[in-house]
């Protein structure tokens, strides 16, 4: 059969050139999206097992070497709203904020306005630093991996009833002057000696912020703002506030925290009864996140985490010296048990997988962990908007972190 167009009609290679054009383009297309679809089903499949585990929210971001970071979100920001959580939600970050009073007083020591082995009456002369027992001897370093054995607060009967329990009220605002004076040796003793162990707790860090304002002469936020925050274009980092204030490095987080109702919890403290209760089963517990600027006091998103992990522990933000002490705990842990871990400015632990970095927090109404795996060259970070379970931590090292490690094992 003849055709209707001849060779020399222009119509005819216009038709055929921009037919072939679209179907060409139809078929990337279509394998772009088979791809993309076959890369990231296995972690939406692990990003499911948050929700299986019972969080209302759950947002999961993975950084494999230099490749573009994937972030996943899933389930509920408000459960009230039926509101969903998006990969760009930002949550409170509960203690993984230690990491960045770390660093940030690692770039002040890098620029030689502290040294490791300053001693903490160097700087400060408070009368409740000076009630703090051994104060004389505790240094910067041993505030930093919490070597110093100073009491920590975290669980104290005077703070957690004002947090979350029946004497919880919204003017009371603890200053760092009242959670050091929880530390006063009149009123408790010490975890231990100065360098006999490491005693996680937060009154360290609060100490590291005030030094921090001294020898900066400007406010704790700043100095943050400025080492790391503007540095690194952190637009979602900042201090948890109930309205945002970006100039004043001050941001609301965008998802409600709750706080299961638990035999555990219940028989640890009475929960104030101002609490809205959700599904018969979950305390509303979004306006008790601490507020704690030095220690637990931050707001942040999975790609501001993925950004900043990549800087301290792959990058050259920080001196030689000053990253090989943040990772100070993980030497030589590969010769211990897999499951050993040890505490430093951050967590190290050996591994079926190799050698993990981490740091984790919790709190009323959230949980939180940053994790970089060096051998696999895997920055992961996990949030939720959940609180009490009092697994959460083990169950993100032992089902989630292996479920990412094994998905880039297959893909090599």
């Amino acid at each position: 059969m003849t055709s209707p167009f001849s060779r020399t009609d222009p119509l005819f290679p216009k038709i055929s050139i921009s037919a072939g054009l679209l179907g060409l383009c139809f078929i990337i297309f279509s394998c772009q999206n088979t791809q993309e679809a076959a890369s990231t089903a296995p972690y939406k499949a692990v990003l499911q097992k948050g929700i299986d585990q019972g969080f209302p929210a759950y947002v999961l971001g993975v950084q494999k070497e230099s490749l573009k970071p994937w972030i996943g979100a899933k389930g509920l920001a408000s459960i009230e709203e039926s509101r969903k959580v998006k990969a760009t939600d930002r949550f409170p970050i509960a203690s993984i904020t230690k990491l960045f009073t770390a660093v940030t007083t690692l770039k002040l020591i890098d620029q030689g306005l502290l040294s490791l082995e300053d001693k903490v009456l160097k700087h400060l002369n408070q009368a409740e630093v000076k009630a703090i027992p051994f104060i004389e001897s505790i240094s910067i370093r041993q505030l930093l991996d919490h070597s110093s054995g100073i009491y920590a607060f975290n669980n104290d009967e005077a703070y957690i009833p004002t947090l979350i329990g029946p004497d919880r009220a919204d003017n009371i605002q603890w200053t760092p002057q009242m959670f050091l004076a929880l530390a006063d040796s009149n009123r408790v003793a010490p975890l231990g000696k100065p360098g006999s162990g490491h005693y996680y707790g937060d009154t360290n860090y609060i100490l590291l912020g005030l030094i921090i304002e001294k020898v900066s002469g400007q406010s704790f936020r700043k100095v943050v703002e400025k080492e790391i925050l503007d540095v690194l274009d952190l637009r979602n980092t900042a201090y948890i506030s109930d309205e945002n204030h970006p100039k004043k490095v001050e941001l609301r987080p965008d998802v409600e925290g709750y706080t299961l109702k638990s035999e555990i919890l219940g028989t640890i403290i009475p929960m104030y009864e101002g609490f809205n209760i959700v599904n018969d089963s979950l305390y509303n517990t979004t306006e008790a996140s601490e507020r704690i600027d030095a220690s637990a006091g931050m707001v942040s998103n999975a790609e501001d985490l993925l950004k900043l992990a990549t800087a301290v522990y792959k990058d050259a933000f920080l001196s030689v010296e000053s990253q090989a002490f943040l990772l100070e705990a993980g030497n030589g842990i590969d010769s211990l048990a897999v499951g050993e871990d040890r505490q430093g400015i951050v967590r190290a632990m050996n591994t079926s997988f190799g050698k993990i970095y981490f740091s984790s927090g919790d709190g009323p109404g959230v949980n939180t962990l940053l994790a970089f795996i060096p051998e696999k060259d895997l920055i992961i970070v996990s949030l939720t908007n959940m609180f009490g379970q009092f697994e959460e931590e083990e169950f993100v090292l032992e089902k989630i972190i292996p479920g990412i490690v094994a998905i880039n094992d297959e893909g090599n």
